[in-house]
């Protein structure tokens, strides 16, 4: 995005790793001074395990319909429920009327389901939860996969109208596909109000 964006455009990133952050700050930020990276002391129990703040009570550090572009990548997969449903959520306050919303998750549905029983994935997602199976009991957040119905609920209930979704990342052994997960593309409906 360094090369994409203008001038008058602008970049707001943000992590629960300080170290992440204070990269980005020293080699993105000083170079380009119209990204923005912020740290925020959100609690995960694998990355950020001394955070004060609930994932489910974030609220994101921005005004209402700030950005044209919101995208999460390798986030929701280390999400609970109701702290994936409050980024969705969030990112859909966050974003302007039109605006593009790209997400990646590890979606589940029976097809999935099937694939999985008779091939060998790198990621085997066991052990059900509510809405979401994990691959790890113990630690849940470290990789949660959402049934995609789940998911397109969630979607339509924030005003968020999916355009694409881009199945069989390579964490179920999809062939040909160009990232570990699935890709999520939504547009918020045009007439959509904050409330």
């Amino acid at each position: 995005l360094t090369e994409y964006l203008d001038p008058e455009g602008g970049y707001w990133g943000f992590d629960i790793r300080p170290e992440a952050i204070a990269w980005c700050q020293k080699h993105i930020s000083v170079r380009h001074p119209q990204f923005h990276f912020l740290h925020a002391g959100i609690y995960n129990q694998l990355y950020n395990p001394r955070g004060g703040v609930k994932a489910k009570d974030y609220r994101f550090p921005f005004e209402d319909a700030m950005f044209d572009l919101v995208f999460l990548v390798t986030v929701f997969s280390h999400l609970l429920p109701t702290d994936m449903e409050n980024y969705l959520r969030e990112s859909a306050r966050v974003l302007k009327p039109g605006g593009t919303c790209l997400a990646s998750y590890f979606l589940y549905d029976p097809q999935a389901g099937a694939r999985l029983q008779t091939e060998r994935p790198r990621l085997v997602f066991q052990h059900a939860g509510e809405r979401y199976l994990c691959a790890n009991p113990e630690n849940p957040e470290a990789a949660i996969a959402f049934e995609e119905d789940y998911i397109r609920g969630l979607h339509t209930a924030n005003r968020l109208e999916i355009r694409q979704v881009l199945r069989g990342g390579t964490w179920s052994e999809a062939r040909n596909f160009f990232t570990a997960q699935d890709i999520v593309i939504a547009r918020k409906s045009a007439g959509a109000q904050e409330g």
